[in-house]
């Protein structure tokens, strides 16, 4: 499995533990709507696209397409290293 995949589902838990945490104070403090805090986090407020997202297109476009070779046969991403004889 591609390490890109694993941050995106990490990043999924790390929200629904946000989630969960916010919950739970909810009970003892007076909180804005969770879903209202995190798009004014993600600055999608005043911005058609977000900070998640625009960090998204940069790991795509700096890290995972330069390094990364999608194999249709395998349905999978494999690593390009160096070396290997063919071009870029």
């Amino acid at each position: 499995m591609c390490v890109c995949v694993l941050v995106v589902q990490e990043l999924e838990g790390l929200l629904e533990c946000s989630r969960i945490a916010h919950k739970l104070l909810s009970e003892y403090m007076c909180l804005n709507e969770f879903d209202a805090m995190f798009r004014e986090a993600n600055h999608n407020v005043s911005a058609p696209y977000g900070r998640i997202t625009l960090h998204v297109f940069w790991e795509l476009n700096y890290d995972f397409l330069p390094n990364y070779c999608y194999n249709a046969a395998t349905s999978r991403s494999a690593v390009i290293t160096s070396g290997g004889g063919g071009q870029r």
